[in-house]
């Protein structure tokens, strides 16, 4: 079981697989066009994380909100490499505007940037600024940074009905972190039964140890007090350009999670699933 396709609508292909492919060294693993859609899946690799899907229609009309957003549901997804600051330049040099480093106490050490559709992109290290251990120390590439599609993180404002969600399709929740300066906690949750350094889910061992994974982890983060404010909703449409995450878990899915049968497209090509809403209302997409 998995996280398969992080998926986003974009505006010009040309941009964004000039983007991807050129700048920051993805591969193109493949594409297709039905019903007037074009689909691009695209991977650092055959490894075990997602692929980014890129949608493009004609006539859709999205708007992708500047990050971080009080109202936004989707925030982000996560690039993890070994060094950040390697990895930065390698960027920088192809021309991408992106923000200085900065470590978050006890989180993680990363920056940011956005593609051309104004999409938020992280860019993490796998340790902290004063862990030893040897890094790798030059490459000639982004590609050689050896990055792999870490998180992808959504806005959630019940979050004990969320947890209970996903942990009902499968995922397990391996750590919480509280970023005390911004008044929140992150919750990650992996369908992977890798054991982490402790079952402690607050514990600082584990922390790093989710930065080095090789698949993609989910992250919901969680505004301490939101739960309460009555009337509130994050946007989870597909309006903002995020369009959902597909799972490769639907012969493990519970008998009692309800979704609608569909087809849909995935890297391999069109398959036969159940698409459902967790309790924001992101769309999921199971097969």
């Amino acid at each position: 079981m998995s996280i398969t396709n992080h998926r986003l609508q974009i505006s010009e292909p040309k941009a964004s697989l000039d983007f991807y492919l050129n700048k920051l060294g993805m591969l193109l693993i493949s594409q297709y066009e039905i019903d007037n859609k074009h689909h691009y899946f695209l991977s650092f690799s055959d490894n075990q994380d997602a692929c980014l899907e890129l949608v493009f229609a004609h006539d859709t009309v999205f708007s992708v909100q500047s990050q971080p957003s009080l109202t936004e549901g989707y925030w982000k997804y996560s690039i993890a490499v070994p060094n950040l600051r390697l990895a930065r330049e390698h960027l920088i040099s192809q021309g991408i505007n992106i923000g200085s480093p900065f470590e978050v106490k006890n989180i993680a050490y990363l920056c940011h940037f956005t593609d051309p559709d104004g999409y938020c992109i992280e860019l993490i290290q796998h340790y902290f600024t004063n862990n030893s251990r040897k890094r790798l120390s030059s490459s000639s590439s982004f590609q050689e940074c050896l990055p792999t599609l870490n998180l992808s993180t959504l806005r959630v404002k019940q979050i004990d009905e969320s947890l209970a969600f996903y942990t009902k399709l499968g995922m397990r929740l391996v750590s919480r972190q509280k970023v005390e300066s911004r008044n929140m906690h992150l919750y990650f949750l992996s369908f992977n039964m890798e054991s982490p350094p402790s079952s402690d889910i607050d514990s600082l061992r584990v922390r790093e140890w989710l930065w080095q994974r090789p698949y993609t982890l989910l992250e919901l983060q969680h505004t301490d007090g939101i739960e309460s404010e009555i009337g509130f909703k994050y946007r989870t449409s597909t309006s903002s350009g995020f369009l959902g995450l597909d799972m490769n878990i639907l012969k493990n899915l519970p008998s009692n999670v309800v979704g609608k049968e569909t087809e849909f497209l995935v890297s391999s090509g069109k398959v036969t699933g159940v698409a459902l809403n967790d309790p924001d209302g992101y769309q999921l997409r199971c097969f």
